[in-house]
């Protein structure tokens, strides 16, 4: 046994315990392989433990096979009446009871939503029964409830029976995006029930389970809460205060969310370790003002520290930060300090226990790697820099304030990498603030707490602390809001791959339980190697040699992003009905997972704001080199338009206006020709003056289309065209821009649609012929075009939807060419097929 072992006997078991966990999650390994190595694990401990050594590797495989198990039985096995069981691979109509178990929380539209855009209500929902025929049959399991409109009488412990369609929760539908369905699945929640509309929601009574009360029992609590608040704050800082107090985020403006998110001190609204200790600390203080005996002290806070984790929501990092108060005040009375490294591997064994998924949330992945930062660079840094007597009082705190500040420096350099890779960004200016706001958080927090517990019955308490609250809190955002506007406020940064990550973070672990000063050393050196290489990997731009289109899943919107031989890329339309700012980032994440950086033209279709509300908030996010688009683009009835070309120039991003004839060059053996409109031609709408876009590469063509439609598709028709490859459906897969006459013109093998539903695909069929293949995004997801240097084209879409692609193997696409006299076809096979991304 060596020395970690002996000093922190829970840390081996809890690294093995996170490490199962992690292995399950990665392979999935069967149950009984699983039960088979387990066994094997407790016979070796049996015949070697005296051995020391041998003894403690078998004992750590088997806890390493317990913590497998753990997170493979929270994952696969099912109760029976679980509702996972009865959830079909497309979305079905059901009627089903159930309890709500979260508070409902209503989002409103985005700012720039079409008028008739209605605010959705999201809550959690444990299901009870569902309705099979003529009668209800008992189901367990939870849902993510989605209503479309306002939901303001329900709470949770409300029974309700409901309406809607039941679906799966989907998984990562853009290459580098947000994997919803796994974010789901480590809440428990199996499936998503959408709800037209309010008034299939009734309800049915309170009810009346233990588990269900002590819910409604926190809600209720929760709600009086923030409203005590909004009686004694300004309206600007009640959400800030909610966050902080109550862990109530919902609240928080974007803007305001963003302005923590770029100052680097978002884990500041987040209730973690330093809330649970400053409430801790308020608590013994108050006690010891009143010469409590240590006992009671004790028992004051931890019951204090207790009803406060069960009324904020129990998150990873608060209950992490309970189970190390509560240890480390269990010792007190008897004059015992509980070891820090211990407490922190218990807490880490319970929250995997509980919750096996929360391995992979990034609010748990940062508590732990910044509570075991603090934890190794505390003492060391006090050591380095001892606190003397000489100096006076001033010179005492010059000193705290430096140890502080080292110790922050030690913690970001840690949790940095993590942040990135779920964040996209590095705050650099977290290192100068972060220990300026903290005394000011902690003073904002000790009156925050005096107004909850007082204010209710001590109004002029409540008045006199309220008022002093809320100025902290206003100088807080002001502080956060300045350094978010600074220079050095944030990089954004492309996220380190697993490995990277992996490798580090295994590099740190080393290097804390090394011993051994040479050791140490060369831990070091590995550390700054792994980083530098990181950096290098980084900065280096992907080069490809062949021609990459891929139209990403944005709803009903357009965005697609065009990879040429060399590295350059073309941005066509970058818009959504739903909120642009989503769009914008997920466009720069698909571009940070294909290793790009920037994007050397974006083009705008035309003046509708699904092809364009998200180029303003692009601007920001990527380096852009040209914007081109049609000159009926700037429309005098859509200010934003004008807008977009404000803030392109004030970027410093050349406008192009193009009409039919002029190319845009990219790379060299891709051609990029404008089809449509015709210089001077003015549509009947914005639709028909959507900008059409030929791309020919190894003599494979790809259309695309924007909106076009009646005049503006007459125009296009009437001039030929060789057979395209890929053609994207015009305005969505409409029926009335997707005429008989658009596929004898095109003779397309495959045709797009983006964020279309299904429903027009019979008529598209109709219109296009039984062999051309069509591919809908609201389907499948994003969908990658991939023609490499041979010609041969592969399409990939993200949900590799297996029912599929079997029977897809054996589709081919045919080459054609074109002679200088004539549109004619000369086929050859090249294959079709469909994979994952």
């Amino acid at each position: 046994m060596d020395a970690t072992t002996a000093r922190y006997p829970l840390l081996p078991p809890a690294i093995a315990f996170a490490a199962g966990v992690a292995w399950d999650l990665e392979f999935g390994t069967p149950t009984r392989l699983l039960l088979a190595v387990a066994t094997i694990a407790a016979a070796g401990w049996c015949r070697w433990h005296h051995r020391g050594g041998v003894g403690t590797v078998f004992l750590l495989l088997g806890v390493a096979v317990l913590g497998a198990l753990r997170h493979h039985a929270s994952r696969f096995h099912a109760p029976e009446d679980d509702l996972a069981r009865l959830i079909a691979p497309h979305r079905q109509l059901i009627q089903l009871d159930g309890v709500v178990v979260s508070s409902p929380r209503q989002q409103p539209p985005p700012p720039d939503a079409p008028v008739y855009e209605r605010p959705a209500t999201r809550w959690q929902l444990r299901s009870e029964s569902i309705r099979r025929h003529d009668c209800f049959v008992n189901v367990s399991g939870n849902l993510q409830v989605v209503v479309r409109g306002s939901v303001n009488r329900l709470i949770v412990g409300d029974r309700v029976r409901l309406t809607g369609w039941l679906r799966t929760p989907a998984g990562r539908r853009n290459p580098g995006g947000f994997n919803y369905g796994a974010f789901l699945t480590r809440r428990g929640i199996q499936a998503i029930l959408s709800v037209n509309d309010p008034r299939s929601i009734s309800h049915r009574g309170v009810s009346k389970q233990p588990g269900d009360r002590i819910r409604r029992w926190q809600a209720k609590t929760r709600a009086a809460g923030v409203e005590l608040l909004s009686h004694h704050l300004s309206v600007q800082t009640v959400p800030v205060a909610a966050a902080l107090l109550l862990g109530v985020r919902e609240d928080l403006e974007p803007d305001q969310r963003d302005v923590f998110v770029h100052s680097g001190t978002m884990h500041l609204l987040a209730i973690s370790g330093l809330h649970v200790g400053l409430l801790a600390g308020l608590v013994w203080s108050v006690c010891r003002l009143l010469h409590l005996r240590t006992s009671i002290t004790t028992a004051v806070v931890i019951v204090g520290v207790i009803a406060f984790a069960t009324i904020v929501e129990t998150r990873p990092s608060v209950l992490r930060a309970t189970i190390l108060v509560v240890a480390g005040m269990l010792g007190r009375p008897w004059n015992r300090q509980a070891s820090g490294v211990n407490s922190l591997a218990l807490a880490g064994l319970v929250v995997l226990g509980l919750r096996p998924g929360d391995l992979q949330s990034p609010g748990a992945q940062l508590s732990f790697l910044a509570v075991g930062g603090l934890m190794y660079s505390a003492p060391r840094i006090a050591k380095l820099l001892p606190l003397t007597a000489g100096g006076g009082l001033l010179g005492r705190g010059w000193r705290r304030l430096v140890q502080a500040w080292l110790v922050g420096c030690v913690i970001w350099s840690v949790t940095a990498p993590m942040v990135a890779a779920h964040f996209g960004l590095f705050a650099p200016v977290g290192l100068v603030i972060n220990v300026l706001l903290i005394p000011l958080v902690a003073i904002a927090l000790w009156l925050g707490f005096g107004l909850l517990i007082c204010g209710g019955w001590l109004p002029l308490v409540g008045i006199v602390l309220g008022t002093a609250c809320d100025r902290l809190l206003a100088l807080l955002l002001l502080i956060a809001r300045t350094a978010a506007d600074g220079p050095l406020s944030h990089i954004a940064t492309p996220p380190p791959s697993t490995g990277w990550l992996l490798l580090f973070h295994g590099l740190l672990i080393v290097l804390v339980t090394c011993r051994h000063r040479g050791h140490y050393s060369l831990c070091l050196v590995a550390i700054l190697a792994v980083v530098a290489g990181g950096l290098v990997n980084g900065l280096q731009r992907s080069r490809n040699t062949g021609l990459q289109v891929t139209i990403l899943d944005v709803g009903h919107g357009g965005a697609i992003l065009v990879e040429c031989p060399g590295g350059n890329t073309l941005l066509y339309d970058a818009g959504t009905l739903r909120d642009g700012r989503q769009v914008a980032r997920l466009i720069r994440d698909a571009l940070w997972s294909r290793r790009r950086r920037r994007l050397d033209v974006v083009v705008l279709s035309h003046a509708d704001r699904d092809h364009y509300n998200a180029a303003a908030h692009l601007v920001d996010l990527v380096p852009i080199g040209t914007l081109a688009t049609a000159h009926s683009f700037f429309d005098h009835q859509q200010p934003e338009t004008f807008e977009i070309g404000r803030r392109a120039v004030s970027a410093g991003i050349a406008l192009k206006l193009v009409a039919a004839g002029d190319a845009l060059k990219l790379a060299p053996g891709v051609r990029i020709t404008v089809r449509h409109p015709a210089h001077g031609f003015q549509g009947s709408s914005d639709n028909s003056n959507s900008l059409v876009l030929e791309i020919v590469f190894r003599d494979r063509r790809l259309l695309l289309t924007g909106d076009v439609e009646r005049d503006g598709l007459d125009d296009l028709l009437a001039a030929p065209i060789a057979p395209i490859d890929v053609l994207m459906s015009p305005h969505h897969g409409s029926p009335t821009a997707n005429p008989a006459r658009l596929a004898r013109w095109a003779r397309p093998k495959c045709l797009v649609i983006s964020g279309s539903r299904s429903s027009n695909q019979p008529l598209l069929r109709s219109h296009f012929g039984p062999t051309v293949r069509i591919l809908s995004t609201h389907d499948r997801g994003a969908i990658s075009i991939s023609i490499d240097g041979d010609g041969a084209i592969r399409i990939r879409t993200a949900t590799g939807d297996p029912s599929l692609s079997a029977g897809d193997r054996g589709v081919s696409l045919r080459r054609t060419r074109c002679d200088s006299s004539a549109v004619r076809g000369l086929p050859t096979p090249a294959s079709l097929c469909e994979g994952a991304f």
